[in-house]
C-alpha cells in the first residue's frame, strides 16, 4: 500500500514538474493579462514590452480585441517586468480615452491613431519617448508629466524635455488659436505640431533647430511670427512646413530681414514673407491675461487692446489645462509689450468665465465697452 502512494505521489509530482516547465515563456512568446498583449524580451532578469495582438495593421482583428477606455500600464505582470511599451502598441485604439503609464521606454507610434485618447499621464518612470508615438491623435488635449521625472515636463498641457529646450508634442486636440513658443526652446522636435488647429504661432529668437515636419499639416496657420534673426544658422529639415498653405500663411520676420527668409531653404517656399510688427487682431499674453490687437498705431507705437479668453466661443476656456484662467488679484491697467504700449478698451466675452480662483479685479482704466466676462 505504501508503495503505491509513493508511486502515486511520485506521478502527481512528475506531472506538476512537466506543466510548469510548459508553463515557462520564452523570449518573443506573447500572451494576454488583462486589457493588454505583451511580449517577452528576457527570461533572465523576466521581463517584458507591451504589444498589439497582431505584428500587421490594423493590430487588432476587429474593435472588441482593443484596449478602451482607461488605462494604466502596470509595472509588473504575472511575474514579468514591464519595461517598453513597444512599437504601435496601442496604434488603431479608437475607444482608448486616457493612459496613465509608468514604463521607463515608449517606441515609436506606439499610440498612433487613437482619436479617443483625450489625456495622458507619464510618470518618474518614464525616460524615453521615441517619434511619432502621438501622431494622429486629434482629439488628445493634455499631456501631463510629473514633477519628479528627471526627462520630461509639461506646461499646459504640452511635452517638453525636462529643461524645455525641445517642444516634443503639442497636443493635436488642443483648440487654442494662437501659441507662442516658450523663449527657452532651442530645437522644435519631429512632427510637434503635426495637425494641431493652430492659426498663430511665435517662433523665438532662440530656435536653433526645426526638425522634420515639424508643422506638417498644420492647415489652419494664418500667421507665423519669426523672430529668429539670422535664419540661415538655423537648421531646417525635410517637410518641415510640408501641408501649410503657403499662399495664405503670412511668414512674418524681423525688420530687414526679409530677403534672407526669401533666399532660405524651406522658409523661402512661403509667398507672403512680410516684416513682423503687431496688427489688428494678433493676440499676445502679459501677466495673466491675454490681449487682442483692436487698434495699432505704428507711428506711435501704441494701440488698443482688448481682454479675450482662450477660445472666442464657449467654454472660452480649455477645461483640462491648468493654470490658465485669471486667478488672485488681477490689475487691469496700460500693457507693455515688445517696446509697444497698449491701453485696454474693452473686455471681451468670457474674458474671466470660470474663473473661480480669481480674487479680486482693478479696472482703473476707464473702459470703452465691458462685455459680458
Amino acid at each position: 500500500m505504501k508503495t503505491i502512494i509513493k508511486l502515486m505521489v511520485a506521478v502527481i509530482l512528475l506531472t506538476t514538474s512537466v506543466g510548469i516547465a510548459k508553463a515557462e515563456r520564452a523570449v518573443g512568446d506573447k500572451f494576454k493579462s488583462g486589457k493588454l498583449w505583451y511580449e517577452v524580451t528576457s527570461t533572465s532578469p523576466k521581463e517584458v514590452k507591451v504589444v498589439p495582438k497582431s505584428d500587421n495593421w490594423p493590430y487588432w482583428e476587429n474593435g472588441a480585441d482593443a484596449p478602451k477606455g482607461s488605462v494604466t500600464v502596470p509595472k509588473q505582470v504575472e511575474g514579468y517586468k514591464v519595461t517598453v511599451i513597444g512599437k504601435n502598441a496601442f496604434a488603431n485604439c479608437h475607444q482608448l480615452t486616457s493612459l496613465k503609464i509608468y514604463i521607463p521606454v515608449i517606441e515609436h507610434r506606439a499610440f498612433y491613431l487613437c482619436d479617443g485618447l483625450r489625456e495622458v499621464y507619464l510618470y518618474d518612470e518614464v525616460s524615453t519617448i521615441e517619434t511619432q508615438v502621438f501622431n494622429s491623435d486629434k482629439n488628445l488635449h493634455t499631456i501631463k508629466v510629473s514633477n519628479g521625472n528627471s526627462k520630461f515636463c509639461s506646461e499646459n498641457g504640452v511635452l517638453f524635455n525636462k529643461d524645455k529646450t525641445t517642444i516634443i508634442k503639442y497636443p493635436e486636440g488642443k483648440k487654442a488659436l494662437a501659441y507662442e513658443i516658450p523663449n527657452s526652446v532651442k530645437e522644435i522636435g519631429p512632427f510637434a505640431f503635426l495637425n494641431s488647429k493652430l492659426q498663430y504661432i511665435t517662433i523665438p529668437s532662440s530656435v536653433e533647430v526645426i526638425q522634420y515636419s515639424a508643422f506638417q499639416s498644420s492647415i489652419k496657420l494664418k500667421s507665423i511670427i519669426s523672430y529668429i534673426e539670422d535664419v540661415g544658422s538655423v537648421v531646417v529639415k525635410q517637410n518641415a512646413f510640408k501641408g501649410v498653405n503657403k499662399n495664405n500663411c503670412k511668414l512674418r520676420v524681423p525688420y530687414g530681414k526679409e530677403s534672407d527668409y526669401e533666399n532660405a531653404q524651406r522658409w523661402k517656399d512661403f509667398n507672403n514673407i512680410v516684416i513682423y510688427r503687431f496688427e489688428k487682431g494678433d493676440r499676445f499674453k502679459e501677466g495673466q491675461l491675454m490681449y487682442e490687437i483692436t487698434y495699432i498705431s505704428h507711428s506711435s507705437g501704441s494701440g488698443l487692446v482688448r481682454v479675450v479668453p482662450q477660445f472666442s466661443t464657449y467654454p472660452y476656456w480649455d477645461e483640462n489645462t491648468e493654470n490658465i484662467r485669471p486667478k488672485d488679484d488681477v490689475v487691469i491697467g496700460n500693457v507693455e509689450h515688445k517696446n509697444y504700449s497698449f491701453k485696454p478698451s474693452e473686455l471681451g466675452a468670457g474674458c474671466f468665465y470660470g474663473s473661480e480662483e480669481l480674487k479680486s479685479i482693478d479696472m482703473s482704466y476707464s473702459f470703452v465697452e465691458k462685455k459680458w466676462c
